[in-house]
């Protein structure tokens, strides 16, 4: 598409929804700037806030060539190429729509996408089927009205990693709304149930740590997961067991073999979906999991670093087959659900709903699987050896700030094997900020973080080529509860997919060229939080 194309706005069909949002649904639609395409078609959180043009991620809905992004633990701004990507989709749909038709023309790329999300996560020909959501916690939502629809009810949702997942969770394992408007700009009553019939859903949350802060171990997350499941189970409810693959701070549970012992024992009434929603694994891990019957929970926007929201519910061979050939009636997901989020494959379930596509869902999905491919060019060799690098180099980064201390985590409930390929080594860095002898609260490292993404210059420099006052992005601050009622809160330094991809060269040792160019960012990054946590002591 020309360039002038960009800031384009044609007379459009857009409407506005209940709360007053963008619902982008036609042809004429394609033409709205970019920025408020890919705010289009989500929830609250993708709203953009007049001043900064933020949104509550700290994202922008155009490229941030000013910023370093170390924020992939959360979200990311689009990139350049990114949006290249979706000026030439926008144009091909455009051009097939004025012939086909805009839904036609939009499913049926939608199609496609769902063929180049499998081919770069490896599963190409594997039978396993994509659905579509606008983010993580949508697929969530998924994941838990096909799991009833599968097994039965009542259905009893088990959160392994509650404390370390998304605030949505909460909502959606209950069966309820997880916000005031979803991604279809429909308005409905945050935290009311999608459906009326008593105790239809209930959920059991497991954590990984405990409310001081002291981490549980894997064999104490299995105990309580098997005691849960067994419970559920005696009370003659079914259970949909969410087993954790990276949480907010990379940790996993329970382990391998809990899941397979529980998935032996009740094999009609235990259904595993697995929240790899970071994205953080291996194609070998992801194909493990779908082999064993598991769903996965992935997104494009959190290690991919495609913009925020993007999400997907994986289904495995044998169960997308079953659901393709049974008759289920999932009307309590029509304020979630279009006819395009789900393949064509399943033609039964795909009938009990309008095709009305999102242009903002795709857009940004559309995005995200450039970076993928872009990621994907990238030897393995190159990734693993940079990420194992960058393991031990940024947290002893981190320690030699003032008031920067990394987070220990439990090397137990990280545990690798090598099918994680290139994430067997970490790939978020959470730490602690301490000022005036103690840890910083939430709302504090909050205000840190949000001014060092706008930083201006205010910070002042130290001469040519220091980067001092540049905007730094990074992973927001997570809730922690220390020993001795300490609260405080962990940003997260992270390494995403582009930080790579950006640090590649064809040089004599690409390996060190990329990990001294993403270590620079982080010294940057890590300079600027220890000023400002001096000015604010």
């Amino acid at each position: 598409m020309r360039n002038s194309s960009l800031s384009l706005v044609a007379a459009s069909g857009a409407v506005v929804s209940e709360l007053g949002h963008p619902c982008l649904r036609g042809l004429d639609d394609l033409f709205q700037p970019l920025d408020t395409l890919l705010a289009s078609g989500g929830d609250d959180r993708l709203t953009v806030a007049p001043g900064s043009r933020l949104n509550m991620y700290g994202c922008a809905g155009a490229p941030r060539t000013e910023a370093i992004e170390l924020s992939s633990s959360t979200a990311s701004s689009i990139s350049a190429p990114a949006l290249e990507r979706l000026c030439r989709a926008r144009e091909q749909i455009i051009e097939r729509g004025t012939i086909d038709g805009f839904d036609d023309a939009l499913d049926q790329h939608i199609e496609h996408s769902r063929e180049s999300l499998r081919i770069y996560l490896g599963l190409s020909g594997s039978g396993a089927e994509v659905v579509f959501s606008p983010s993580g916690t949508d697929s969530q939502l998924h994941a838990l009205f096909l799991a009833e629809a599968v097994l039965g009810g009542p259905l009893t949702t088990v959160v392994v990693g509650a404390d370390q997942t998304g605030s949505g969770t909460a909502f959606t394992a209950r069966g309820r709304h997880f916000n005031r408007r979803t991604g279809m700009g429909k308005a409905v009553i945050k935290g009311a149930p999608l459906c009326d019939y008593p105790n239809a859903f209930a959920a059991v949350d497991v954590p990984f740590a405990t409310s001081t802060g002291a981490w549980h171990s894997l064999s104490e997350i299995d105990d309580c997961v098997t005691c849960a499941v067994e419970e559920e189970i005696r009370k003659g409810r079914k259970v949909l067991l969410q087993a954790m693959h990276a949480s907010k701070f990379g940790l996993r549970g329970p382990s391998d073999a809990c899941l397979e012992e529980l998935c032996s024992r009740w094999p009609n009434d235990v259904l595993v979906v697995v929240d790899a929603c970071q994205a953080r694994i291996g194609r070998a891990k992801t194909r493990r999991y779908l082999d064993r019957g598991y769903a996965l929970l992935v997104t494009g926007s959190k290690f991919y670093m495609g913009p925020p929201f993007s999400g997907a519910l994986l289904v495995p061979k044998r169960l997308s087959a079953f659901i393709a050939a049974g008759s289920f009636s999932l009307g309590a997901l029509n304020a979630y659900l279009d006819r395009s989020c789900l393949p064509s494959g399943w033609r039964r379930l795909r009938g009990q709903f309008a095709l009305v596509p999102n242009p903002g869902q795709w857009l940004r999905w559309e995005a995200a699987l450039e970076e993928m491919r872009l990621y994907d060019m990238l030897p393995l060799p190159f990734r693993s050896a940079v990420m194992s690098r960058l393991q031990t180099s940024i947290p002893n980064l981190i320690t030699t700030s003032k008031h920067l201390m990394p987070l220990a985590l439990p090397a137990e409930l990280m545990p690798r094997d090598a099918a994680d390929e290139e994430f067997v080594s970490a790939t978020i860095f959470p730490f602690l900020i301490r000022t005036n002898d103690t840890y910083a609260p939430l709302n504090w490292a909050k205000a840190l973080c949000e001014t060092l993404n706008v930083a201006d210059g205010a910070l002042g420099r130290h001469g040519a080529g220091d980067d001092i006052g540049r905007p730094c992005h990074i992973g927001q601050p997570v809730a922690l509860p220390l020993p001795g009622g300490i609260e405080t809160a962990a940003p997260r330094i992270c390494v995403g997919a582009r930080n790579l991809f950006e640090a590649w060269s064809t040089g004599a040792d690409p390996v060190e060229a990329a990990v001294q160019a993403i270590l620079q960012d982080v010294d940057v990054a890590v300079r600027q939080l220890d000023r400002l946590a001096e000015r604010l002591s």
